[in-house]
């Protein structure tokens, strides 16, 4: 448990202190990795969890859950604003 949180800081720091100069490119096996990378991406565009939901115009209360739940309960019309 403490390798999987250690791995998890380790992921998070790469991409917020990732040179913003060099594009970064996601690759993902099956669209059931699609949540973890919408995530990721956010980060590394270094973009809050509250910029992001005023940008999709809806409460960020809302999104902070389907980040928790890695979008199970999101449907396309309630993030594609």
């Amino acid at each position: 448990m403490i390798d999987d949180f250690t791995a998890q800081i380790q992921e998070y720091e790469s991409l917020i202190n990732r040179d913003e100069s060099e594009p970064i490119i996601f690759e993902i096996g099956s669209l059931s990795q699609l949540p973890r990378l919408l995530i990721q991406s956010r980060i590394a565009a270094k973009i809050s969890q509250k910029e992001l939901a005023q940008r999709l115009r809806i409460e960020e209360n809302l999104l902070q859950r389907y980040e928790d739940r890695e979008y199970e309960s999101a449907t396309l019309l309630s993030i594609n604003a």
